[in-house]
């Protein structure tokens, strides 16, 4: 498989679009997350802990709600209306997606199947976490248990960081 940089267009839970383009030159977070999820889903406060510590050092996230583990919304306004509720976030939310099967969005499947050997593999529970270095390659990958403030994600967020920041 041939690595291919993380280049695709996301649809926010409000209808609107980006591209992932706007974020080169910025390492990025790319989460799948579920809103019904009771195991992980305080972790919605951890990546908002992340985002607010160094987004002003060129850092971004994009939590995109998934729901191929179950206990997710089935609409967008079901998850824009739960996170406004319980979280005051400030990164962007996708709309909803597949991380997992054929009807897998292409950005999860770039990041699981068309990325360096650090990413690779199938997506296995909500809140699978992929780091996107500045040039738009998926360069680290943890797992759902991992906390978004756990010191080997910060080290590598730090690491990723631009150093003129």
């Amino acid at each position: 498989m041939i690595e291919q940089p993380i280049d695709h267009t996301i649809r926010t839970v409000g209808g609107d679009s980006f591209s992932l383009k706007v974020y080169r030159g910025m390492p990025l977070l790319i989460v799948n997350t579920a809103c019904g999820d009771q195991t992980h889903s305080h972790q919605f406060s951890e990546l908002e802990t992340l985002y607010e510590r160094y987004a002003p050092r060129g850092f971004e996230i994009v939590a995109i709600p998934c729901d191929d583990f179950g206990n997710e919304f089935s609409t967008d306004a079901e998850v824009a209306s739960f996170l406004s509720l319980h979280y005051s976030l400030s990164f962007q939310i996708g709309s909803l997606s597949r991380c997992t099967g054929a009807d897998q969005s292409r950005v999860f499947r770039s990041l699981s199947s068309f990325s360096g050997p650090a990413t690779r593999g199938p997506i296995l529970g909500s809140f699978t976490k992929f780091l996107v270095d500045a040039d738009g390659y998926a360069v680290d990958r943890f797992a759902p248990a991992v906390s978004p403030l756990d010191p080997s994600l910060l080290a590598a967020l730090v690491c990723a960081l631009p150093t003129n920041k």
